[in-house]
C-alpha cells in the first residue's frame, strides 16, 4: 500500500535523472516500457494467483522467482 506507493513515486522521480545521466537514453525507452507494462500486469495478477493456490506454494514460487533473477544478475555479472 503506502510504502508502494512511495517508492513508485520516488523511482519516477529517478527517470530525468537518469536520463540527464545518460544511462537511460532512447534506444533503452522500448526495453523499459515493456518491463514497467510486465511489472503493472504482476501487480494485478498476484493477488487473484495468490488467492487460488496454496499460500505455501505461492510462496516457493515467489522466493523460486527471486533466486533465479538474483542468479541470473550474478552471472550476468561475471560474464561481463
Amino acid at each position: 500500500g503506502t510504502r508502494a506507493m512511495f517508492f513508485c513515486f520516488l523511482n519516477v522521480g529517478k527517470l530525468p535523472i537518469r536520463v540527464m545521466g545518460g544511462s537511460l537514453g532512447l534506444p533503452m525507452m522500448p526495453l523499459a516500457f515493456g518491463l514497467g507494462a510486465v511489472s503493472v500486469l504482476g501487480v494485478f495478477l498476484a493477488k487473484p494467483i495468490m488467492l487460488s493456490i496454496n499460500e505455501r506454494l505461492f510462496v516457493k514460487l515467489e522466493l523460486s522467482v527471486v533466486a533465479f533473477a538474483g542468479l541470473r544478475l550474478c552471472y550476468m555479472g561475471i560474464k561481463s
